[in-house]
């Protein structure tokens, strides 16, 4: 199974969760993003991250009570009742996409937050050394720290966490085949 190999707490994201009951709902997030057997080709660039994302979503839908939004918003969130307050964190798995696409995660959390619509947010990367092996241009832990600091996003309540590998393969994570129908021009 994954591992968390890294985090990076910005804008209070612990004392938030601990006050606001969401301590559970963190630990959920922590359990779905890694309980799951995460192998690789030992090669750089070779394997696809498409298929983590897919086992990701399929683990964070099976779980119920979350919420996904496919395009434009966060992919994930979930509204919990404490007390006589409504909670909901947000969570942005950015596995497969080129590691630019960080700031529309990060665009979407800080909306959603400044809009009372997310309390906290999470962003799930591979870690530096587990994304080497994944497609070129994949975000990683350290882009994402980056970006963060890009965007000015230390004072809000985020927490990033970066998955490592479990292990290797001698088969590749299938890759995605993009750009179907197009033809190269001569």
């Amino acid at each position: 199974m994954p591992t968390i190999s890294d985090r990076a707490v910005y804008g209070g994201f612990e004392r938030k969760v601990e006050r606001l009951g969401m301590t559970p709902l963190l630990a959920e997030v922590e359990q779905l993003i890694c309980g799951f057997k995460f192998l690789v080709k030992a090669e750089r660039h070779a394997n696809g991250a498409a298929g983590v994302r897919q086992t990701l979503d399929d683990r964070f839908n099976a779980r119920g009570g979350w919420k996904i939004i496919k395009s434009g918003g966060i992919d994930w969130t979930k509204t919990l009742q404490y007390g006589p307050a409504t909670v909901c964190m947000g969570v942005e798995l950015q596995i497969s996409a080129r590691s630019d696409l960080l700031t529309n995660d990060l665009t979407h959390l800080i909306a959603a937050m400044d809009r009372g619509d997310v309390d906290v947010g999470v962003i799930v990367v591979p870690c530096d050394s587990t994304a080497r092996y994944l497609t070129d241009r994949c975000p990683r832990f350290s882009y994402a720290q980056e970006h963060v600091r890009r965007a000015k996003a230390e004072y809000d309540p985020i927490l990033l966490l970066a998955i490592e590998h479990d292990g290797t393969s001698d088969t590749a994570l299938p890759k995605q085949t993009t750009n179907l129908g197009k033809t190269k021009k001569k």
